[in-house]
This record gives C-alpha cells, structure tokens and sequence, in this order.
C-alpha cells in the first residue's frame, strides 16, 4: 500500500495555488480610488484585507512554527506596508507560498502527521497537517470576502472568477 502523505500535500498546495491566482485576479480589478473602501465599520478595509491575503501564506507558517507574537505582528506590519500594487502584493504573496511549500513539503511524511505545535494565540496544540489544511482554508474564507467587496464596488465578477482566473 502507498503512502497518500505526498499525494495529499501535492493536492492542498494546488489548492493553494488556485486560491492564489484567484485572489490575485480579484486583486488585479481593484482601482486606486477603492483601496479605502470598508463595507462597515468593523471591517477590514480592501487595503487591509488584500495585505492581510498576502501576508497569509508566510504568516500562517511563522505561526504554525510557533513564532512569538511580536514576530508575527513584526511581519504583518511588513506587509501592511506594501504598495497598494496588484505586481507587488502577488509577487510578496508567491514568496511566501515558496516558502510554505519548503516547510510542509521538506517535512517527513512521519513529522507531518504527528508533529503539534501551539501558536500563541491559544493554549492547545495542533498538528502540522492540521495547519497546512487550516492556512488553505483561512486563504479561501479572505477569498470569499475579496470577492464580495469587489461586487459589492461594482466589478463584473461571478463564481466563475473563482475556479478560473
């Protein structure tokens, strides 16, 4: 019987991708006089929201390797003060994937699964396998609310925009 540890790893980083340019086409629609729009007060505004996408990949694996608060702040702040540039955000967002890919899929199929680190933020642990699945879905809940914020400025988008950039 074969191993399914490199298969799985293979499928959730295509996701990943499919996530990515997905979000980096969304990105691509926005113009220069959106960048401070902000559905409500208690939301994110577009700005933040697509530097908190970008970030996403690098960030989430700091955490997973239980990174201090500071640290992952220190690299959010980083992010946060990228160009509002669709060339630039995608180009910091691929950087991190590439290194999101070294980490899970340098990891033995043995430390994968059994590996638990805690982030700060919580008291219990988690296991590497859980993080990876847990990163891609934290990129496609952000997606989504990508997504809405360009309909909702008015952008001729439609689910068909995010299966196929």
């Amino acid at each position: 019987m074969t191993n399914g540890v490199p298969k799985m790893k293979e499928q959730l980083f295509e996701e990943f991708e499919l996530g990515m340019r997905t979000s980096w086409h969304l990105i691509g629609r926005i113009r220069p006089e959106e960048w401070s729009y902000r559905p409500a007060d208690n939301m994110r505004t577009l700005r933040e929201l697509v530097h908190h996408i970008a970030s996403l990949p690098e960030v989430d694996v700091l955490i997973a390797k239980e990174a201090t608060e500071s640290d992952v702040r220190a690299k959010e702040n980083e992010y946060a003060l990228l160009d509002c540039d669709a060339a630039a955000l995608t180009e910091a967002m691929g950087h991190g994937f590439e290194g999101l890919k070294r980490h899970y899929g340098g990891m033995t199929d043995e430390t994968f699964l059994n590996l638990a680190t805690t982030p700060y933020y919580v008291d219990h642990s988690t296991l590497q396998s859980r993080w990876l699945l847990e990163t891609t879905t934290h990129l496609f809940h952000h997606r989504a609310q990508l997504f809405q914020y360009v309909k909702a400025l008015g952008h001729d988008v439609n689910m068909m925009n995010l299966y196929i950039p």
